[in-house]
């Protein structure tokens, strides 16, 4: 997207048509140095990790949460620059105001202290996997005490959890990885967002699905946001301008068919856990 400058420029004596000849050397100067500066202007980093199906250079849009984050900031009248790396480096890289804005992350409260938020524009369900025929249930954090979870570096799962320390985590960067520790009888448990983590069976583990289960009750429910480094010039409009673009996409229905058409590629690819 290019942003371009419509200027009207003083009269000095006769008016002159384009057809009489250039413009003076100055006013193609000038204009081409506000072309550019507004170009530039209009250009904002986002930064995120790879996080199937939510962020897959892959999948059509590059992700469900990717597809509705770029149209959004589009609308807004931004060209967002998408950087996909690990997740410590993104978080760093956008507290420190190299990118302005990370894609799609959960809020907490030491978060906030970085980033100012834009509103939800999707939800997660954090729930646990298990192997199949192994016997846990979970109704408290209680239930844990004594237990390996695998779970992924730096992810804000739910407060309670996050401080608990009844029980043993095993970080990793990503979540395949756990779910390979989970299947060799490393850990017990591994923690995670239901939709990648039925994702990502569904491509890595396809032959060895029925060994794994998840818990019925989640952890936590989680609203997905964009959050915006508080080292950027104006955060608070990046957030207004974002979420009156969001707002637009739920009335005249390109937020429904985005996530419709995200979830007919996820699921095709995809075969459920039971």
């Amino acid at each position: 997207m290019r942003s371009f400058v419509t200027l009207e420029l003083p009269r000095f004596g006769k008016r002159r048509r384009c057809s009489e000849g250039a413009p003076p050397h100055w006013v193609a100067l000038t204009l081409g140095l506000l072309w550019i500066s507004s170009a530039q202007a209009s250009e904002i980093g986002v930064g995120t990790s790879l996080w199937p199906p939510y962020v897959d250079p892959k999948l059509p849009g590059q992700g469900l949460a990717i597809s509705i984050v770029v149209t959004a900031f589009e609308r807004a009248g931004y060209e967002p620059v998408l950087t996909i790396g690990p997740w410590g480096h993104t978080l760093e890289d956008t507290k420190a105001g190299t990118t302005s804005v990370i894609g799609a992350v959960w809020k907490t409260a030491e978060r906030e202290q970085d980033f100012v938020f834009t509103d939800p524009y999707l939800s997660n369900e954090i729930k646990f996997l298990k192997r199949r025929g192994d016997r846990f249930d979970f109704e408290t954090l209680e239930d844990l005490s004594g237990l390996r979870i695998g779970v992924v570096y730096r992810y804000a799962y739910e407060d309670a959890f996050d401080k608990a320390t009844s029980f043993t985590r095993a970080p990793e960067t990503h979540v395949v990885p756990n779910l390979l520790q989970l299947l060799a009888g490393n850990i017990d448990l591994v923690v995670g967002d239901e939709r990648t983590l039925r994702y990502e069976i569904s491509r890595h583990l396809q032959e060895r699905k029925r060994e794994l289960e998840f818990l019925s009750k989640p952890l936590a429910s989680r609203r997905l946001h964009v959050a915006v480094s508080r080292r950027h010039p104006e955060p608070e409009k990046l957030v207004e301008d974002f979420n009156r673009a969001l707002e637009t996409m739920r009335e005249d229905g390109t937020y429904r068919s985005l996530l419709r058409q995200a979830n007919e590629e996820i699921w095709k690819r995809s075969y459920m856990v039971q």
